[in-house]
């Protein structure tokens, strides 16, 4: 047995750190989302708020962005989330292939283009590259500047923000 499992928590699709240094953890058996701390007790839990027209889903996928929180379910898209896991917002988009998260910034990639979130304002830009979405691997920031390696002839290229 593992640690969740003395708790009662047998699937968890996720596990991760919340920016008040708690831990966020989604199980798939008991349909629920727990904030725990390192020692297991619960302090905060709600049930399944991951739902879109009657239908629920199981995001694989989770960050804590302090103000908001984003979950990830391939087989719908995307589900903001207030501090507290409440849900606020749905970006139905089963075209989402890949979330890159760095810092405070999220990206994705949907239908073979680049987006930025701005998940505050629940908006979507495009944002230009010149290699194949589809060879990004990674996207990171220094400097001042987003890049990414374009996977191909592993060239670092800086992305270009409005």
């Amino acid at each position: 047995h593992t640690q969740l499992d003395k708790i009662g928590l047998f699937e968890s699709l996720f596990v991760t750190y919340s920016s008040d240094g708690l831990i966020w953890v989604f199980d798939r058996v008991s349909n629920k989302l727990l904030k725990i701390n390192e020692n297991n007790d619960v302090k905060f839990q709600t049930d399944n708020p991951f739902f879109y027209k009657n239908k629920a889903y199981f995001p694989t996928q989770y960050v804590d962005l302090k103000t908001k929180n984003i979950a990830f379910d391939t087989s719908f898209g995307l589900f903001i989330l207030d501090s507290y896991g409440n849900l606020l917002e749905t970006i139905p988009s089963a075209s989402i292939s890949k979330v890159f998260v760095i810092q405070s910034f999220v990206f994705l990639i949907e239908d073979g283009q680049l987006f930025q979130l701005d998940y505050e304002n629940n908006k979507i830009k495009s944002v230009k590259t010149t290699a194949p979405i589809d060879s990004i691997k990674s996207l990171f920031y220094s400097e001042g500047s987003f890049y990414y390696f374009d996977g191909i002839e592993n060239r670092k290229i800086v992305l270009e923000l409005d």
